[in-house]
């Protein structure tokens, strides 16, 4: 079904935010292309397949979210998805219980990078993550921020945090853009939805309702009103 698909896949994956990023990246990339993204959080060897089969000829594009608590895990589902474009979130010190450190941490999801690069394909960079910019520094890459160690040159997309009072800010390509997310962690969420939708070729305005209509409803990020009591 995946060779028959005449459709670009971007695949995402890291230790945190994978959910909340591969909504707001459908968010925005939805507002021009018939998109189909990962429901809810279906994103093992499962999941995965059922996305795909969730995909027709009428699909412009794919945002598929891939988890894993093993090495070899994002390897194996790359070879299902054979995605076009990759994205990591971040290495955190999740599932250790499988990937037994850090470092077998990023040697998992970094399994994604390797693939990407076999076959030429293209990676989204967080310029503020070093991991990330070393791994791939002779990869196909469009780089989210600033990369201070280069002078910024191999930035595709300039974004930059305002606040977080407690919604996130951050101007975009010299607008602002006010979320409905709590936390000053899903900047970085948002700076990849809006430099992905820039580099697909969004409408700026559309860029910033996207990432600034997005309300999380699924106990992540999520504001809650009872009564006088905030949650």
């Amino acid at each position: 079904h995946r060779r028959k698909l005449k459709v670009a896949i971007l695949a995402l994956t890291g230790s945190n935010g994978k959910t909340t990023t591969k909504e707001l990246i459908y968010g925005v990339l939805s507002r021009k292309y018939k998109c189909w993204a990962t429901q809810g959080n279906y994103n093992n060897h499962i999941g995965v397949p059922l996305t795909l089969l969730q995909m027709d000829e009428t699909t412009e594009i794919g945002v598929v979210e891939m988890g894993a608590n093993n090495g070899g895990e994002i390897e194996a589902l790359c070879n299902i998805v054979y995605p076009d474009y990759g994205y990591i979130t971040n290495f955190g010190r999740v599932h250790l219980e499988g990937f037994g450190s850090l470092q077998g941490v990023i040697e998992g999801k970094t399994e994604m990078y390797r693939h990407l690069a076999a076959h030429d394909k293209t990676v989204f960079v967080n310029a503020s993550d070093p991991v990330q910019m070393e791994r791939t520094a002779s990869m196909n890459r469009v780089v989210i921020g600033r990369d201070e160690a280069s002078g910024g040159d191999d930035a595709g997309c300039q974004v930059s945090f305002m606040d977080a009072d407690p919604f996130v800010r951050m101007e975009f390509e010299g607008q602002e853009i006010q979320s409905e997310l709590i936390g000053a962690y899903n900047y970085q969420n948002m700076a990849a939805a809006a430099c992905i939708g820039k580099f697909f070729e969004g409408d700026g305005a559309d860029i910033a309702k996207g990432v600034g209509s997005y309300r999380p409803s699924n106990n992540r990020s999520q504001v809650i009103q009872k009564g006088s009591n905030t949650i």
